[in-house]
């Protein structure tokens, strides 16, 4: 039995928590390369929320990795995972871009208390502003500039009741139904303020202070 092998059967036993899961940084290649392929790893995550079953309150889609904050099973969390991968392998091999390796991997770390809770939901804000690579106002592949942000209200799409089933498929490229009011934008793809919890992180931090 290898490492993978190891700690898929480990991950299985992991019971309902809060978890921190962040992909391998792939060195080698990028898994986004376009704002498409972003949207298409959002919708993703969003899609996940529903066939899945786990909660999200807090992502960064990063060129070479992903983090994401979620309460689950470790079985949903290796279910969620193995989704993802597919969706971007799918849109890599579509692009004519490198697919990721096999071994292509993740850690999943326990969250085990408020504190490490907050420290990670500010690491996760910080983290693509720190690179440089995004304004104050948040990365929009992320969900750092998702609470106490007057503009976030501002960014709408239409919602899934006025679409067409093949407008949607061609969207988010999945056929699972999505709740009727979702909004879907056409850079931006499923909006996060549909499938994250941010109530969680507005309890964490009840003022921007």
């Amino acid at each position: 039995m290898d490492s993978i092998q190891k700690q898929t059967q480990f991950f299985r036993s992991l019971p309902l928590g809060y978890y921190h899961l962040c992909s391998d940084g792939w060195q080698k290649g990028k898994l986004f390369h376009t704002d498409e392929q972003y949207a298409f790893g959002v919708s993703g995550l969003a899609i996940s929320t529903l066939i899945h079953g786990v909660k999200i309150y807090a992502y960064e889609l990063m060129p070479n990795h992903f983090h994401i904050l979620l309460c689950a099973t470790g079985e949903q969390c290796l279910s969620l995972f193995f989704y993802v991968i597919r969706r971007i392998n799918k849109k890599l091999k579509k692009a004519g871009f490198p697919c990721l390796p096999d071994d292509y991997w993740f850690k999943l770390v326990p969250i085990k208390n408020k504190e490490q809770m907050k420290d990670l939901i500010v690491y996760l804000a910080r983290n693509k502003f720190e690179k440089g690579a995004c304004t104050p106002f948040g990365h929009k592949w992320g969900t750092g500039g998702l609470p106490y942000n007057q503009l976030a209200e501002f960014i709408t799409g239409t919602q899934v009741h006025d679409m067409s089933q093949r407008e949607l498929e061609q969207l988010v490229g999945s056929r699972t139904a999505l709740p009727a009011d979702w909004e879907i934008h056409p850079v931006l793809g499923i909006l996060p303020k549909n499938f994250v919890c941010i109530d969680k992180v507005l309890q964490l931090f009840p003022t921007v202070k």
